[in-house]
């Protein structure tokens, strides 16, 4: 039986990849006539790599304000995309501690913005602009002489 234009064919083959591979695909038809291009396939496996953050503003220390909006711009890396992205901020004088979700499973908390950005073809690349109001801090009651360490 012949098959015409309209019909598809399809395989899918799935496993589990845990190393790098070479592979070939060879078919034959009904009346046993085989392929003969041999074109050779690759598949290389990687080890995951860890995400990496660049904090792109402020450049360097500022002084503001307890009721000063900070506008923030990083640039967040990963060879499989961010699915969770946080501003960790401890005040010096007394070790209080916060923790600002931006992004949860990939997608941009309420005042981020975030898009993708070109990258490299293993590595995907996102920025991050958030304007942080330093009066919303919680329990922060901020005052001269403080200060906060942001990462």
């Amino acid at each position: 039986m012949g098959f015409g234009r309209s019909e598809a064919l399809a395989l899918l083959q799935e496993w589990t990849a845990s190393d790098s591979l070479r592979f070939h695909v060879q078919a034959t038809d009904v009346d046993g006539f085989k392929n003969t291009a041999m074109e050779e396939y690759e598949l290389i496996v990687r080890p995951d790599q860890n995400p990496t953050v660049q904090i792109e503003n402020p450049r360097r220390n500022e002084e503001r304000t307890p009721i000063a909006v900070v506008p923030l711009q990083a640039v967040a890396e990963d060879d499989h995309g961010i699915s969770a992205l946080k501003l960790v901020v401890d005040r010096i004088n007394d070790k209080k501690h916060w923790e600002i979700e931006l992004v949860r499973n990939a997608a941009p908390a309420a005042g981020v913005a975030w898009n993708r950005i070109d990258g490299s073809s293993d590595r995907l690349r996102f920025r991050s602009n958030y304007d942080w109001d330093l009066a919303r801090l919680e329990s922060a009651a901020l005052k001269p002489g403080d200060i906060l360490e942001y990462k």
